[in-house]
């Protein structure tokens, strides 16, 4: 069940993604089709008037949010999981029920690498790492407001926006910054549904060893 809430999540939210900005987008192309129609100034210049704000709103804002949000709302979907699946195996593990206690992906990470054993993840930690990384950014926006200087990691936070300055705009003091293209979101979410898919079949085959499978009965399948 928690595998398969982990892809329809994701799944939901990347499809939510190019559905609203294609919406928005249709939206911006009729406003300016309308305007192109017009052929008296005075004409335009009401028009102007009565879409300026609109125009603006779903030229450079809503773009924005939509990508903030949803970058976030993947991230929360991303740490939700690996908190599950650490507590699937330490069950079973472990022969005893918990309820774990709100850590951060990094922690749910390393004890599940202790459960499981740390050669097992020899293929994953640069996958890991790389997802971390991202988390700089969520980070930046849920607590600072994108203000890179306010970051627990400033400086840490500003390298990985300069190696994705095609996607991240910053503002002229290059002080905050903002997701301007949806392709580092969806590119993010991809990131972990494929991660957390390769550790899905990872514990899976570490559980076999021991002589008990998942079936399809389990609430991590």
């Amino acid at each position: 069940m928690v595998r398969m809430s982990m892809r329809s999540d994701l799944e939901s939210l990347l499809a939510y993604l190019d559905d609203i900005h294609e919406y928005n987008r249709k939206r911006k192309l009729k406003i300016e089709a309308d305007y192109a129609k017009l052929t008296s100034e005075l004409d335009k210049d009401d028009y102007s008037q009565a879409y300026e704000d609109t125009y603006e709103r779903l030229k450079s804002d809503f773009p924005r949010v939509i990508n903030h949000t949803t970058f976030i709302s993947l991230y929360s979907v991303f740490e939700t999981t690996l908190k599950h699946i650490y507590q699937f195996v330490y069950e079973f593990k472990k022969g005893e029920q918990i309820i774990p206690l709100n850590k951060s992906s990094a922690d749910y990470y390393r004890e599940l690498k202790a459960l499981i054993g740390l050669e097992a993840f020899q293929d994953f930690d640069g996958e890991f790492q790389d997802i971390e990384r991202y988390k700089l950014v969520r980070n930046s926006l849920m607590h600072n407001s994108a203000v890179i200087k306010n970051s627990k990691n400033p400086d840490q936070l500003k390298a990985f926006l300069d190696t994705h300055l095609e996607k991240i705009t910053l503002n002229q003091a290059q002080t905050e910054f903002s997701i301007s293209e949806s392709s580092f979101v969806s590119t993010f979410g991809n990131m972990c549904e494929k991660f957390l898919l390769k550790l899905f079949e990872k514990m899976r085959s570490s559980i076999r060893i021991t002589g008990v499978p998942i079936d399809n009965s389990s609430n991590i399948t």
